[in-house]
């Protein structure tokens, strides 16, 4: 069980099942080739969705774990520093973070070229910040996951090699496998076609059953459409031409 933040209300319990999160952890170990030659940090705390990733895709596939206890985890020259030390080759983390090792863990004194892949979720990414990331940390693959804790992780955009052509933010992408996405409306599923907006809502092995001892907010966020569950995350997104999903912003004040 997992604590949503509460940002608009009391925090909800999220009822995640082994199955929820197994199939994102799966998905992840194959999709990043994740291997016990790979070194990966415990940043996220452990109430948060994104050690998820860290904890057991990492244990999965064998891959070491270097501990960071929240104090550590918060402070970015350490960080930086820890990267260097235990030549960290997986990071996943959310992009504020990012950016206080961008601009406060003087990355440059430090050796980071053992890094691989770098995964970043939570928030949008400004495209300056991430643009002087890419540029000091040119060799690992950049990827954009995005999904509410009700549905952990469900679509996913590589980052492109040049970002001088983008004008607005990384793209959320398109669904995980385990995963499908629709647009809602007032009344119902909306057309998946270039340009439409609506809410995101996901359906799939990796959403979770409701909240605990919450009845009247599980019916509000889940629907039950044609025997499948499907999470109301909230989100306003847009089709662009490639298909993929773009954030617009919120149906609330979340």
């Amino acid at each position: 069980m997992l604590y949503t933040s509460g940002s608009t209300g009391l925090p909800k319990g999220v009822l995640i099942t082994h199955r929820n999160a197994l199939a994102f952890v799966a998905w992840s170990a194959t999709c990043f080739a994740i291997t016990e030659k790979d070194v990966l940090t415990t940043i996220a705390p452990y109430h948060i969705d994104l050690s998820i990733f860290d904890l057991f895709v990492g244990l999965s596939s064998g891959a070491c774990l270097v501990l960071i206890d929240q104090k550590g985890a918060k402070n970015p020259l350490l960080l930086s520093s820890l990267i260097a030390t235990h030549k960290v080759s997986v990071l996943y983390a959310t992009p504020t973070l990012l950016k206080l090792i961008l601009h406060y863990g003087k990355p440059s004194r430090y050796d980071h070229s053992s890094l691989r892949i770098v995964l970043f979720a939570g928030e949008v990414f400004a495209l300056d910040a991430l643009k002087q990331l890419k540029a000091l940390w040119t060799q690992p693959t950049f990827y954009n996951l995005y999904g509410p804790t009700e549905t952990n992780v469900v679509t996913w955009q590589k980052v492109p090699d040049s970002l001088d052509q983008l004008s607005e933010a990384i793209p959320i992408g398109g669904p995980c496998p385990f995963a499908l996405c629709r647009l809602w409306g007032l009344e119902g599923f909306l057309p998946e076609v270039p340009g439409q907006k609506g809410e995101l809502i996901v359906s799939g092995e990796s959403v979770a059953q409701g909240y605990l001892n919450l009845p009247e907010k599980t019916r509000e966020a889940f629907l039950h459409i044609d025997g499948k569950i499907w999470n109301k995350t909230g989100d306003v997104v847009a089709i662009n031409a490639k298909g993929a999903y773009d954030i617009i912003g919120r149906n609330d004040r979340m």
